[in-house]
């Protein structure tokens, strides 16, 4: 039989209406807690919200507790408790006293009914300056994954902020549009073509297959080196040439995965973290390169760009005036992510092909390398 804790607890809901969350309010110890609550970190778990662990910020807690015993957290954590996980009893006295009793799962079941959103910190730091300790809980009932997903990235996007790439993972992950749309209400806004970069990182063809820094449980995260945003703006600099063939999600794919493994077919040595090409401005810059000239020729020759087989052949044409040695060289600016950088970069990339083509060294006034 599972085991079954029971909390007595405050019940309530904060509004009306019949799919707003009930919510328990009661007090526990961390060491009670983590028997039916678990922290699942996004790159320890696929199911998993939470930031990865900083072992400064627990410490830091047990050393501000340790300090004064005036000293206490105030803040309660916040738990989600799993749907079909959790019963409750009232205690019959008109008032929102209550009894929440939580099944623990049976056998060699892993999933804990409930999981800590907000305050992993707080619980841990608190843990290891007293396991016995009170701790604050709020609870909210019967909530699924999309929900926690959800209640995680609007509670913490008000403190320090929750990265864009570790949103963008989750919005991913749960019902991306669902979630997105409640993430677009709560101000905060992802890109629409978030689902196409999630593609660009599962698809086996893809050029950028396992290394879009996705937070990952199931790949080594090392080797995710680029930036999620970077694939969302290299899709936008397509879509702003308006070009009515490459309008639909497959043709746009298709487009963009064929120009880049042309790039790391001729450039493999590049595609590394250390690698200036692989920065958000390179990549962006050189789609912005790249697509402005297959542009010119679907403009003026009528080059098929749905046609990949063409679009390799013209790419491989335009790459042949590249050298792989500007980005390898010293450059004289700071590689960041601003449209002033993005265009000194596609400047100096339009003047290695004229002197590539006309048989000068190529670093003849590229202004932005060290020589």
């Amino acid at each position: 039989m599972p085991q079954r804790i029971s909390i007595p607890c405050i019940l309530f809901k904060q509004r009306d209406g019949a799919h707003a969350l009930q919510f328990a309010l009661f007090a526990t110890t961390p060491g009670d807690s983590l028997s039916w609550a678990s922290i699942q970190r996004r790159h320890e778990d696929e199911r998993g919200q939470q930031r990865r662990l900083s072992t400064a910020k627990i410490r830091a807690i047990a050393k501000f507790l340790q300090q004064d015993e005036r000293n206490t957290i105030a803040p309660a954590i916040t738990v989600a408790v799993r749907p079909g996980t959790v019963t409750v009893e009232d205690d019959d006295s008109g008032r929102s006293f209550a009894t929440l009793h939580l099944m623990l799962p049976d056998g060699e079941d892993p999933i804990l009914p409930a999981v800590v959103i907000d305050g992993q910190h707080r619980l841990l730091g608190l843990r290891e300056f007293e396991p016995d300790a009170r701790i604050a809980v709020t609870a909210l009932l019967e909530a699924d994954d999309t929900e926690i997903a959800f209640q995680f990235v609007v509670i913490n996007n008000k403190a320090t902020r929750v990265s864009s790439d570790l949103i963008r993972t989750l919005a991913l992950d749960y019902h991306a549009q669902e979630l997105s749309e409640r993430l677009k209400n709560a101000r905060v806004v992802l890109s629409s073509r978030l689902e196409l970069v999630g593609i660009m990182d599962s698809d086996i063809e893809s050029p950028f297959h396992g290394i879009i820094a996705f937070e990952s449980a199931n790949s080594d995260q090392d080797a995710r080196i680029v930036l999620p945003a970077a694939i969302e703006s290299a899709f936008a600099a397509i879509d702003d040439k308006n070009i009515p063939e490459l309008q639909g999600d497959d043709a746009l794919l298709a487009f963009l995965s064929t120009i880049w493994s042309r790039i790391k077919l001729k450039w493999p040595d590049l595609w590394t973290i250390e690698s200036r090409l692989m920065h958000k401005a390179c990549i962006v810059a050189v789609t912005q390169f790249l697509t402005d000239a297959l542009i010119h020729r679907y403009d003026y020759d009528g080059l098929d760009v749905t046609n990949s087989d063409l679009v390799a052949q013209e790419t491989d044409t335009i790459l042949a005036s590249q050298a792989e040695d500007f980005w390898v060289v010293e450059w004289k600016i700071a590689l960041k992510d601003s449209k002033a950088v993005r265009d000194r970069i596609i400047e100096s990339l339009m003047r290695i092909g004229r002197n590539m083509r006309a048989n000068l060294p190529w670093e003849n006034d590229v202004d932005i390398v060290s020589r």
